[in-house]
């Protein structure tokens, strides 16, 4: 049964008073002892079991009546922010971790997270008049950053433009904020906050504003951060709206950015690489030797993860991966002597054959990474990391993938040649398929890689020239091998009928497996080659009796064939 505490604040502490039943006799007496004016604060804390056996609090009632001098909280230095072009955009996802690293002392200090600020009007007044020496700061340091990476910034104008969206923003809190029929919903019933949210506003666009506003300021009553989480995902329905997901999504998502939080779900860990090892598990819907055992929050997490249902988690989440993994924190310091197999531990499971995890962020922070362990800095330093990740690729598909993805690295392209070098040195040698594939892998497979290869080439920043050269040679070894193990014919084994061999044929050239070139060329000349006999028509629908079946199979055929990329001719 839940008990609720009525506090006192006194030299700097809080302390329990009195404990009550019932929700309305600890108010009662709260108000009472605010009236006394004999304290320095009062508020009433709602202490309930969580389903993991542990105790959650959430405020009822706060009142600060006297001064609570305190260290000063400063903000934590950053040398990059996002970059918003209308305060629409410091809603975004981007805009938000910026936030939660700039001020990310000071929110942990209050337990807040950025959404609060921005859709619940109390903690964001709190921030601008209580505690009025931090804003002004947060916005200094963002124009600093915003006009280093763009010159034509002019700096007192983008100021001035900032304190705009920080009234805008508290002008939309407040408006929220006098809607009386969301005043006692709670997100215990979830279903009433969105009934009452489409009372409220008949536009898209407002309804989403207040729903979000609903969360923030139930989430803001929660006075720790698994708490605010767990509530989160109690809302989560398989009935809800995709829209609706989405904005649930993004404050699981700060909930998630929150360093206490991933300790609480990871549970203690040997090491950095250990405990990396496992946030990868979590995002991937893995389930460890103990999963049995795992709180019902990371089952849950687990799940949604899995479900691909927590796209803006998984953001937070792989940028975390990355930050730590640039990092210069030891990856096994509880054993020094296994720092390189923790490392190649980290590589295979973030550089795939299907690309590399989280792209050109995580190949950067695998190279700084490496080159901890070298003497040489500066450009000298990252060309020979960037050849020591490439050399302890075994795997020459994954190879590739991270030299694609580290060419994305640095703007000033100094490394460019060093990953050229190694792109060019991986080609030499490939003389078939099998150099970049298991050779037990299943045809589809090994095409997938092949042809997912040609993508990411094409994608990256690599020369021009280069990626031409490189991306036709690869095309050759699609092509060879589809003749040396007569895929094609496979496809269109002379067994079946002329329209199950088509359609086998059509389906394999739009299923995207193969990228425009020589490979798929010859897979579309035997299907032009079929097209071209005479009574292509009749041979086709022989097997079909039904006139009007014979024109609907047809007409489905040739609309095949059209979202399949062959011409109306």
């Amino acid at each position: 049964m839940p008990k609720f505490e009525v506090q006192i604040n006194r030299d700097k502490r809080w302390i329990t008073q009195e404990i009550h039943d019932e929700e309305r006799s600890a108010l009662d007496t709260a108000k009472t002892i605010v009236k006394s004016r004999q304290v320095d604060g009062v508020r009433v804390i709602n202490d309930r079991l969580g389903p993991d056996g542990l105790h959650r609090e959430r405020v009822v009632f706060e009142e600060i009546l006297g001064a609570m001098p305190e260290a000063p909280i400063r903000l934590n230095p950053i040398e990059e922010g996002a970059y918003c072009g209308s305060v629409e955009e410091v809603y975004g996802l981007e805009s938000r971790m910026t936030i939660a690293r700039l001020l990310r002392k000071y929110l942990e200090s209050r337990v807040l997270i950025p959404s609060e600020l921005l859709y619940c009007y109390s903690p964001l007044s709190k921030l601008e008049d209580v505690d009025g020496a931090l804003l002004p700061a947060a916005v200094d340091r963002m124009v600093t950053l915003h006009c280093r990476a763009n010159e034509a910034l002019n700096a007192k104008a983008w100021k001035d433009e900032l304190y705009r969206w920080v009234a805008e923003i508290g002008r939309r809190a407040r408006k929220a904020e006098g809607e009386k029929l969301l005043w006692k919903v709670t997100l215990a019933d979830f279903r009433r906050v969105l009934a009452a949210v489409s009372k409220c506003a008949f536009i898209h666009e407002e309804q989403v504003q207040l729903l979000r506003h609903v969360i923030a300021r139930e989430t803001y009553k929660e006075r720790n951060y698994l708490g605010k989480l767990e509530v989160l995902l109690a809302c989560l329905s398989d009935e809800l709206s995709e829209d609706t997901l989405k904005i649930l999504d993004g404050f699981i998502a700060d909930t998630l950015n929150v360093s206490q939080v991933i300790q609480e779900i990871l549970g203690s860990r040997p090491n950095l690489s250990n405990a990396l090892i496992g946030l990868l598990d979590l995002m991937e819907g893995k389930a460890g030797p103990d999963a049995l055992d795992d709180p019902d929050t990371v089952k849950v997490l687990r799940r949604l993860f899995k479900e691909n249902k927590l796209p803006s988690g998984l953001t937070v989440l792989m940028e975390r991966v990355t930050r730590e993994i640039g990092g210069r924190q030891p990856l096994a310091r509880n054993d020094p002597t296994q720092e390189h197999e923790a490392f190649l531990a980290l590589m295979e499971r973030l550089v795939r054959r299907d690309g590399v995890a989280g792209g050109a962020p995580v190949a950067a922070a695998l190279t700084r990474r490496y080159g901890l362990r070298l003497e040489q800095g500066g450009a000298t330093g990252w060309r020979l990391s960037i050849e020591g990740v490439s050399h302890l690729l075994r795997d020459k598909a994954r190879r590739l993938h991270y030299l694609f993805a580290v060419a994305d690295c640095q703007a000033d392209g100094q490394h460019m040649t060093a990953v050229a070098e190694e792109v060019v040195q991986v080609i030499k040698e490939a003389a078939n398929l099998d150099y970049f594939v298991d050779p037990r892998l299943s045809t589809t497979e090994k095409l997938q890689i092949m042809s997912g290869l040609q993508r990411a080439l094409m994608e990256s920043t690599l020369p021009e020239v280069l990626r031409t050269r490189v991306c036709g040679r690869l095309d050759d070894l699609l092509a060879r091998y589809l003749v040396e193990n007569r895929v094609v014919e496979k496809l269109d084994s002379p067994s079946d009928s002329l329209r199950v061999r088509a359609v086998r044929l059509v389906r394999f050239c739009g299923s995207g497996i193969l990228i425009e070139g020589k490979a798929l060329t010859l897979a579309r000349s035997r299907v032009l080659h079929h097209l071209r006999q005479p009574n292509f028509v009749e041979e086709f629908t022989r097997d079909v009796k039904e006139v009007k079946e014979r024109e609907s199979t047809v007409r489905e055929f040739y609309r095949m064939l059209a979202e399949s990329g062959f011409s109306a001719g």
